[in-house]
């Protein structure tokens, strides 16, 4: 049994926001690691790429290393904006959608 003075609208409306905070910031904790993992693998590149004998047409540096994990960053971050969208577009164009026969 619940206790009457926990079933007021206040009281609902914030346990409705807390668990939507908790929801975001476990969407937000899961971009935070995957963009920390493609910075990683992102700035390990052009040292790997040079280990295994590919030339590429830099000096292979620090620097060079923090340049690939920033267009790393730069381009998963590019990626899931469209992401986003695409799947905003469908949520927001599924009623228009024709039924297959």
């Amino acid at each position: 049994m619940i206790p009457a003075e926990l079933l007021t609208t206040e009281y609902i409306f914030v346990i409705i926001l807390f668990i939507l905070a908790i929801f975001i910031l476990y969407r937000l904790f899961k971009l935070v690691i995957k963009s920390v993992l493609i910075m990683i693998a992102a700035f390990a590149f052009p040292f790997v790429a040079d280990y295994m004998g590919v030339p590429l047409p830099l000096p292979i540096t620090i620097d060079t290393g923090i340049k690939f994990a920033l267009l790393g960053l730069t381009l998963f971050s590019v990626y899931n904006f469209f992401s986003f969208i695409t799947h905003l577009g469908k949520i927001l164009l599924w009623p228009f959608k024709r039924k297959k026969k």
